[in-house]
């Protein structure tokens, strides 16, 4: 199964888990290698995201940023 990126999955680069292959956030042509660092610095030291306001409330980015990773369901874990 080949997912798109997820916000509490993917990494940068491209990584599989079990049978599912998680997209990295780098083929995100639009998506700022600084906004793909504030995702995984947070995600690590605080754990998962919650919900799409916990990630607002947590990662400080562009709306363009946030509409990004909306846009390919990046938040579809809610």
């Amino acid at each position: 199964i080949v997912e798109a990126p997820c916000i509490n999955t993917s990494k940068n680069k491209t990584i599989v888990i079990g049978k599912t292959i998680y997209l990295g956030f780098g083929f995100l042509r639009d998506l700022e290698s600084n906004t793909i660092k504030k995702i995984l610095v947070e995600r690590e030291k605080n754990g998962i995201f919650k919900s799409l306001d916990n990630f607002i409330d947590r990662v400080f980015i562009s709306i363009d940023q946030i509409s990004i990773l909306i846009k390919i369901n990046a938040f579809r874990f809610t």
